[in-house]
């Protein structure tokens, strides 16, 4: 098995703050792909993407979940959004997100629930309104699917219970998403994955932040955060 010291050259990109768990490697159209995931203290976790050619290494993607190319031309259905879901269907998840507290064990997601955040978070809003919001499982790629899909971040405390709260991944750092729940201001509670660590080792669904701890835990790794109403799941596009 691949590790770390495998591939000096890639040590720069790492997080000094994170710890490396797992080096995977694919060779695609004679194209050799590195995979990297680490993990964090505070128990999110987040992959990075590498294409090996001559002596320096090209980081192609960063996110909680990274795909490794296939070379198999697909067509994609990429979920399309019309408009935002109902102040109803928003209750129905805020309804949810209570519900599974402490129930809704995450270890089937990505990378045994440590990369889980955005795939607990999806799950959860299908279990209240039958419909997948996205199917990725990564921050960044659902923030792009929500600008792509004409939706406009508001102030959180304008958005009913059941919003979307998202620092997205960037090059600072992983992101994370969950749900907001009652309650105004910075003390507003947040729903979201809980994964695996040394103190709490059971990946699942909690109510593990507020808005201000959200944003400040994520302002500290140079991350914006957004609020926004779940988008309404219109026709897919390829």
């Amino acid at each position: 098995m691949a590790g770390i010291n495998d591939y000096p050259q890639l040590k720069p990109f790492v997080d000094p703050k994170g710890t490396v768990s797992n080096v995977e490697t694919s060779e695609v159209g004679g194209v050799k792909y590195v995979r990297i995931t680490q993990h964090f203290d505070e128990g999110e976790g987040g992959q990075l993407l590498f294409k090996i050619a001559g002596a320096n290494p090209e980081q192609i993607a960063i996110d909680n979940v990274v795909d490794f190319p296939s070379a198999v031309l697909m067509t994609e259905a990429i979920v399309g959004y019309s408009g935002t879901m109902s102040d109803g269907d928003h209750a129905k998840v805020a309804a949810e997100a209570v519900k599974q507290v402490d129930v809704y064990k995450t270890g089937d997601g990505p990378d045994h629930g440590n990369l889980a955040c955005m795939w607990a978070c999806r799950h959860v809003v299908y279990f209240a309104t039958s419909a997948w919001i996205t199917k990725t499982d990564g921050t960044a790629q659902f923030y792009e699917e929500l600008q792509k899909g004409g939706m406009k971040p508001d102030k959180a405390d304008d958005l009913p219970s059941g919003a979307i709260i998202i620092s997205p991944t960037t090059s600072k750092g992983i992101g994370h998403v969950g749900i907001l729940g009652a309650g105004t201001g910075g003390s507003r509670l947040v729903y979201s994955n809980h994964s695996p660590s040394r103190n709490d080792p059971v990946a699942r669904w909690k109510q593990n932040y507020s808005v201000k701890s959200f944003t400040d835990a994520h302002t500290a790794k140079g991350l914006q955060t957004y609020f926004y109403r779940l988008p309404s799941v219109g026709a897919a596009t390829s």
